[in-house]
């Protein structure tokens, strides 16, 4: 949760109200404390439908409005070869990453439409590039990946812009666990890869993508690199795909809350 507290604090800074959504009541209460009367504590599962569809309900009358929402919510078992892994894990890892994102953004989808909002959805580079040991995870992103952009499609005449985080190591202890387990794997591996990127330059790039409704954000800043030729070819294919007669028609259709 910490990349998302980091975020939460700097858009308060900026003026926003926040929603915080979480699984563990302790946790999500006391940060919705520290960060004061502009956060509110919400308690949901992100793999149960109904759990984060009454989260996502509850804040809407709390606030009015959602103006934006981000699909931050990810987790990673300990770093491991596809042999060495078991498919409790692999759900595990789907349930939580792909699943918990279409089931917040589902969720939200109708409150977005009523104020032009802006969807986040937090890949990571293991979403774009291939890195061994953590074939779940990486699967996972490609997954969030590629639904926020066919999402972005559908979204095309509806006022809702619909971004994608791509991530490296940030330094959190859920990536330090990771690594941990194959640290000579990672040894091996370009260092500017591994290098850990701090919290708040990944809250930073969220708060960025939502001012700015992003198409993508990344940290660390060698990645927007990485990104550039995926979104020059994927812009032109979106752009090809957005102005065809029957694929504005599907899309137009109208959300219903």
């Amino acid at each position: 949760m910490r990349i998302g507290a980091d975020a939460a604090c700097r858009l308060i800074a900026r003026g926003a109200q926040v929603a915080l959504v979480d699984q563990v009541a302790d946790t999500v209460n006391q940060l919705a404390l520290k960060l004061g009367p502009d956060a509110r504590a919400f308690v949901a599962d992100v793999t149960d439908e109904i759990q984060i569809n009454c989260a996502v309900e509850a804040a809407r009358r709390h606030f009015g409005r959602l103006d934006a929402v981000v699909a931050n919510a990810g987790v990673m078992d300990p770093s491991a070869t596809v042999a060495e892994s078991n498919s409790a894990q692999f759900k595990r890892i789907l349930d939580v990453n792909v699943l918990g994102v279409f089931h917040t953004v589902h969720a939200a989808l109708p409150h977005l439409t009523e104020a032009n909002g802006y969807i986040l959805c937090v890949s990571s580079i293991a979403g774009l590039v291939p890195v061994p040991t953590i074939a779940s995870y990486a699967a996972s992103k490609h997954a969030v990946d590629g639904f926020a952009r066919s999402l972005r499609l559908e979204m095309a005449t509806s006022g809702i812009d619909v971004g994608v985080a791509y991530f490296g190591v940030i330094d959190t202890p859920m990536a330090s666990d990771a690594i941990a387990h194959v640290s000579d794997v990672w040894a091996a591996m370009p260092s500017f890869i591994g290098r850990p990127t701090s919290v708040g330059k990944a809250g930073q790039a969220i708060v960025d993508g939502i001012n700015r409704r992003s198409l993508s954000v990344s940290a660390p800043n060698w990645l927007a690199g990485a990104l550039f030729s995926t979104r020059a070819s994927v812009g032109i294919y979106e752009k090809i795909v957005r102005r065809h007669p029957a694929v504005r028609a599907l899309v137009s259709r109208p959300t219903e809350p």
